[in-house]
């Protein structure tokens, strides 16, 4: 299991606290700093690049048990002192033979209606999320993501996408309960404009830099260009999962050139050349 969480000041010192029953074992997190995240403003122009920083801190817990409930709490230690989460639990993934139960999400993008909709999915008790693109529609503006000094996004705060993800409200339990499997859509690529706009269209240009960062642990090369490595695949359970990056990204009408592009290849082990 892999239990990320993002901090807006560089950390000292990171580290998970868990354990079956009493949290006494204790792994130290890897830091980075998030890359490319920017501010704009209420017309959705750029207004450059943050005042501070966002970090994100992963910690890999191995040789866990299968089917097996498992207590933790995040710790950060910085200059403002040490913040550490309440106490959180999850469940590992089941024996072979057992059944499981996953919701599949998709295409949030701050739409009115996700906060509700989420809070109804994450309250059937499943095992995982599988979320099928389209997580924002702007990958690189922070206020999409997150609650940021300085920033704000016309449906409110609870439309956030790290926000409506981790709802507990009336028993309801996400990403702080349950591992998600995403995969990318159009609204991964990096610059949305050059999507929205022909005389923009540039392959070279379709990048996944920001949805590959923040979940990185599924991404460990971070290869976010054309034809990088964007698939993954994994077993959970009797379940095995596969995440392609096979849309044809565009920015002008099929039929105008340059038309369409494979951002990545379909032949086996042989990149794409397309363009």
């Amino acid at each position: 299991m892999y239990i990320c969480w993002l901090t807006s000041e560089p950390i000292q010192k990171s580290y998970v606290e868990y354990g079956r029953f009493m949290m006494h074992d204790q792994e130290k997190a890897v830091r980075y700093e998030i890359d490319g995240l920017l501010t704009v403003d209420s017309q959705g122009n750029s207004t450059g690049s943050l005042d501070g920083k966002v970090f994100q801190q992963i910690v890999h817990l191995k040789g866990l048990q299968p089917g097996t409930r498992y207590h933790y709490r995040a710790v950060s230690v910085g200059q403002n002192g040490k913040v550490t989460t309440q106490d959180y639990d999850f469940k590992t993934a089941p024996h072979t033979g057992a059944p499981l139960k996953f919701v599949l999400l998709s295409d949030l993008q701050q739409k009115p209606q996700i906060p509700t909709t989420v809070k109804m999915a994450g309250q059937p008790g499943a095992d995982l999320i599988l979320y099928n693109g389209d997580l924002v529609s702007h990958p690189t503006w922070v206020q999409e993501w997150l609650s940021y000094p300085g920033t704000s996004i016309p449906e409110g705060d609870d439309h956030r996408w790290f926000k409506v993800m981790q709802q507990t409200a009336d028993g309801t339990r996400l990403l702080q309960y349950i591992p998600i499997y995403p995969s990318p859509g159009n609204h991964e690529i990096d610059e949305q404009n050059v999507l929205a706009n022909a005389s923009l269209s540039d392959r070279q240009k379709l990048t996944l830099k920001m949805y590959m960062q923040l979940f990185r642990p599924l991404y460990p090369q971070q290869q976010c260009g054309p034809d990088g490595k964007h698939w993954y695949s994994s077993d959970f359970g009797d379940l095995h999962i596969v995440s392609l990056s096979l849309n044809r990204w565009f920015g002008c009408p099929q039929t105008t050139p340059p038309g369409r592009y494979l951002l990545d290849g379909t032949r086996p082990a042989t990149p794409s050349k397309t363009g």
